[in-house]
């Protein structure tokens, strides 16, 4: 009796650890996004007006165009924070999502061997710590999480339910949609199951938009130009470096996996995702939590002389020695060497106006600080507001400085390194006003100068 009290006493104290652990680590990724500021502003603006914008009025290339924001619910809530908590209380919101997350993921997890349990709850963190920015995303992490939990314990009726908010806070909610579709697959129960995914489906339509987000989603997916623009669409190193060679060492893997465990749902899961992860990023995480359950319960069985006090204990110092290279000073870091911070100070000095052209990353950096005086020509919105052929003309200027500007453009904010603004320092159509290490602002000259 002393044996299994002492046990219980020392589990309920590694588990509060991980609790802690996690929750610095998550105060500790803390730098903005260059989407932050949009999404802070546009949430502003949703509150303000208790109505969302259905047309862009930020930008002059896409003024007046349709806008289906995806995210406007997540945007609403960081919004709400920030503006009674200002940063702090925004890093303790991701902080509290974070622990959600985490307590999803050890009941997802959990095996009857602590010392495993503890290692795969920690190497899931660690992989997907550094995708927990101040971005809507990181509700997708907690839903889809719990919704692996919810099809682990098959508690279906439920399920439903999240997918009323999820598609309000973040387009993820389609990932959910196809691990509900592969659970059906596999159902000994198919009538019930599809039921139940027939009706997730549905409540998927109740948001401001209906089946309109769904299209604007899938266009977001299939846009041919998104892996080749947006970092975190592109895909994982090993795919980009030999797609012919990764994806035959995949399905080798999984032939593996199928020969020795047959074919299951967690395996197909963890194929499916593994495979969503090679040809894109992003979906690392979601792909760590659909392998996490399959992972634990195989290293459980592997390893389960390892289950020890001492091994425990050894995993616990040495993570806990890892957490000295995070830090954390409660304050949202805007990187001055990656945002045009002094440039814009510069426009604000001098009360500019009109349009200004601008790379993509920092569009909506510009929006926070300068709307309504300056508009953009893009910024993170993307494909949910501007057309296709107009972001390849703007990424072919910004990168490779072939086209011209739109015929609009008042002024052009650029890298102070890019062919563009190298270009347009020896045109005589641009005059340049402001130059440093980051940013060079440059204006179109009147016909009459």
């Amino acid at each position: 009796m002393e044996a299994l009290k002492e046990r219980q006493w020392f589990e309920s104290l590694v588990t509060a650890w991980l609790f802690v652990f996690a929750a610095a680590l998550f105060s500790a990724v803390n730098i903005a996004d260059p989407d932050l500021f949009g999404h802070l502003t546009f949430g502003k603006i949703a509150l303000a007006n208790c109505r969302l914008p259905s047309r862009d009025i930020f930008s002059y290339t896409a003024s007046g165009l349709s806008w289906i924001n995806h995210e406007w619910l997540a945007e609403v809530v960081f919004w709400a924070v920030y503006s009674v908590f200002s940063e702090i209380g925004l890093i303790l919101f991701k902080v509290c999502l974070g622990t959600i997350y985490c307590a999803f993921l050890l009941k997802i997890i959990k095996t009857s061997n602590l010392t495993v349990t503890v290692f795969v709850f920690l190497f899931i963190l660690f992989i997907s710590v550094s995708f927990w920015m101040f971005r809507p995303q990181i509700f997708t992490f907690v839903f889809f999480a719990a919704l692996v939990w919810l099809l682990k314990e098959e508690k279906l009726i439920h399920i439903p339910v999240i997918f009323i908010l999820w598609p309000n806070f973040h387009g993820g909610f389609v990932a959910g949609i196809a691990l509900l579709l592969l659970y059906v697959m596999f159902s000994k129960n198919v009538r019930k199951t599809a039921l139940i995914l027939i009706l997730s489906v549905f409540a998927t339509l109740i948001n401001p938009y209906g089946i309109k987000l769904h299209f604007a989603i899938l266009r977001a997916f299939f846009n041919p130009y998104t892996r080749l623009i947006i970092e975190d669409w592109q895909p994982f190193l090993l795919f980009y470096a030999n797609p012919i060679i990764s994806i035959t060492v995949f399905l080798i893997i999984f032939y593996l996996v199928w020969k020795k465990f047959k074919l299951s749902f967690d395996w197909t899961v963890s194929f499916v995702f593994m495979i969503l992860t090679v040809t894109s990023v992003r979906h690392l995480p979601l792909f760590a939590i659909a392998a996490a359950a399959p992972l634990a319960r195989i290293m459980s069985d592997k390893f389960d002389k390892l289950n020890t006090k001492i091994a425990t204990t050894t995993i616990v110092a040495v993570a806990t020695l890892t957490a000295f290279s995070y830090s954390s000073n409660f304050t949202i870091k805007v990187d001055q060497n990656k945002f045009p911070v002094y440039a814009v100070d510069f426009i604000k000095s001098r009360n500019l106006k009109g349009n200004l052209f601008c790379e993509f990353n920092w569009g909506q950096y510009l929006i926070m600080r300068l709307h309504p005086g300056m508009k953009v020509s893009i910024d993170g919105r993307y494909d949910t507001v501007y057309p296709i052929p107009f972001i390849k003309e703007q990424f072919d200027l910004t990168q490779f400085g072939i086209g011209e500007l739109p015929k609009d453009s008042d002024y052009a904010i650029l890298y102070a390194d890019s062919p563009l603004a190298a270009r347009l320092s020896e045109s005589q159509d641009f005059l340049i006003l402001y130059k440093d290490t980051v940013a060079v602002i440059f204006e179109k000259r009147k016909k009459n100068d």
